[in-house]
């Protein structure tokens, strides 16, 4: 008979074995609760796929305390209580105080940039710049539009710290929002967002998004941001004061008027000039506490008066700034308020400027009819035809005058030719010939001076400050020609505002300069420190706490050796 090894193990014991090892579903479950604490840490919201991992954590841990309830008694009894109970208890109380610090922290707003870096604090001359917009009672509110795709988690969670900052300095004023460049692409369009990353800081006016006056960037900075937080809140001081002379044109100027009023939120009025200066005059000319004004003449047919005209010189000697829309010389008198001998004879004096008595005439590059010159040789520097000039635009000039420009200015007097007709213009000075209709009258003769003309000049004063811009026609500015034309014609004549009180450099001189700090200086390594970075966090650290923890464990088994 051969000997037989008996089964100690009782069929009973091995008939309840379970079919998935216990230790199957507790690793299931932490795996469960790892995918929920992922999705809290990276996502927005919790959401369904936070939710469901949870609750399969939590079936698998109950289902894994049914089927083993001896695992789960482990930790509270015996040799585990013992020597661990001490260890749990200590790491919950810690737990529960961070968490409890970090609650109190957050419902006090209290926070500590230990970094100090520009990336998550706003400097010192960031903050003192929001805590005086903040406390600007007439400053818009500002709305930062964070454009952040799915994939920039980090960044958005990263820059929320800095927002936060510009929120609490400016008291409220600015606030921040997320969008998807992709999701929201058409909100994204609005503001030329093409892509993540990029933020557009945009004025609120009347609560609702001012896209026009909005800047945008493509890469947070914090100095950049700051600027343009200051440059679209900016409200400047800036009047425009179209002057009620004869015959003048001041109300077919209006869609300029509205796009100053209530674009750029000028103040535009239509006066006499005794009236800016009268002593009981509410608007009067030369206010210190405006930034920029402009007296535009919207041209005209009667001359001023020797009063009027003084007035008139005393504030442009005095830096005053002037534009002048020349009314054509068709009619009886051949005159115009633009053409008097007395303000010619101090344009030329003090700017080297003269408007000529002629018309000038151009069969070939014309409007409709000779009399109306198209112009497309534009000064390529001056702000006043390049700034949102289409790049073949032209600028109609209807019965215009022609310029002088002196041959030698008067001292500290810079002039720029800002429209010139082509070469085939050439000027009449014989206007009764022209109210005849005769159409040989237009023929050209010998007598007859040849292009090219200027018919539109700046010129400024660098002492006193003064800036003038004539227009040998009142049609750049008129309602009628805009519609008729392309856009070019009212865009230079709304440019010579703009250039005249230097509105255009006003918000480029709105800097706030940054000093640079240690923190935010990038940090070059040579060669030699990169591998000593990399023995150190890759050898040394890691294999060093392996030899502390062998030779600790060494030690411990001698001692119980000699024991």
């Amino acid at each position: 008979m051969n000997d037989q090894t008996p089964n100690t193990t009782p069929e009973t014991a091995q008939e309840q074995e379970p079919f998935i090892p216990p230790s199957y579903l507790l690793i299931l479950a932490v795996i469960g609760f790892v995918g929920a604490l992922i999705v809290l840490l990276t996502q927005p919201s919790f959401g369904v796929v936070g939710w469901g991992s949870l609750i399969f954590g939590a079936i698998l841990f109950v289902g894994w305390l049914v089927m083993a309830p001896q695992g789960g008694r482990s930790p509270i009894r015996g040799r585990t209580l013992r020597y661990g109970g001490t260890s749990v208890l200590m790491t919950i109380l810690v737990l529960v105080a961070l968490g409890t610090l970090y609650v109190v922290a957050r419902g006090m707003n209290l926070r500590q940039d230990l970094t100090e870096s520009d990336e998550f604090s706003l400097s010192a001359e960031s903050r003192q710049a929001m805590e005086l917009l903040g406390a600007d009672p007439t400053a818009p509110n500002v709305r930062l539009l964070a454009f952040y795709g799915f994939d920039q988690v980090s960044d958005r969670d990263r820059d929320t710290l800095l927002f936060d900052e510009y929120v609490a300095a400016s008291n409220g004023k600015v606030s921040y929002q997320f969008l998807d460049p992709d999701l929201d692409r058409q909100i994204a369009d609005q503001y030329g967002v093409t892509r993540s990353g990029a933020i557009a800081v945009v004025p609120l006016k009347d609560g609702e998004p001012d896209v026009e006056n909005a800047e945008t960037m493509n890469v947070l900075s914090q100095t950049t941001l700051t600027n343009d937080i200051l440059k679209v809140a900016a409200q400047g001081n800036f009047a425009a004061f179209f002057l009620v002379v004869d015959e003048g044109l001041g109300d077919s100027m209006s869609l300029i008027k509205q796009t100053l009023t209530t674009t750029f939120d000028w103040t535009v009025r239509d006066l006499p000039l005794t009236q800016l200066t009268s002593p009981e005059a509410e608007i009067k000319l030369g206010d210190p506490a405006r930034d920029g004004e402009v007296v535009v003449i919207p041209g005209g047919r009667r001359p001023l008066s020797a009063d009027e005209l003084q007035v008139l010189e005393d504030y442009v000697n005095n830096g005053g700034d002037l534009i002048i829309f020349a009314s054509d010389l068709f009619n009886e008198d051949a005159e115009s308020l633009a053409t008097d001998p007395a303000l010619n004879d101090f344009l030329f004096a003090n700017f080297g400027l003269r408007f000529n008595k002629d018309m000038v005439i151009d069969q070939v590059q014309a409007f409709r009819r000779p009399q109306t010159p198209v112009v497309t040789n534009l000064d390529s520097v001056s702000f006043i035809t390049t700034a949102s000039v289409l790049p073949n635009g032209v600028v109609v000039f209807d019965l215009t005058d022609s310029i002088t420009v002196a041959d030698t200015l008067p001292p500290n007097v810079e002039v720029s030719r800002l429209a010139e007709t082509s070469a085939d213009s050439y000027t009449k000075t014989d206007i009764a010939s022209l109210l005849t209709g005769d159409p040989d009258a237009l023929t050209k003769t010998d007598s007859d001076a040849s292009g090219p003309f200027v018919v539109a000049a700046s010129a400024e004063n660098t002492q006193t400050g003064a800036r003038i811009v004539l227009f040998g026609s009142v049609s750049p500015a008129l309602d009628a020609i805009a519609q008729l034309s392309d856009q070019t014609s009212l865009t230079v004549a709304f440019n010579s505002l703009f250039w005249t009180t230097q509105f255009n450099d006003f918000f480029q001189s709105i800097n706030v300069p940054q000093q640079d700090r240690p923190q935010d200086q990038f940090f070059v390594a040579s060669q030699q420190q990169l591998r000593n970075i990399s023995f150190v966090t890759q050898w040394l650290l890691p294999f060093g706490l392996l030899a502390i923890g062998g030779l600790v464990l060494w030690s411990r088994r001698e001692r119980r050796h000699e024991a």
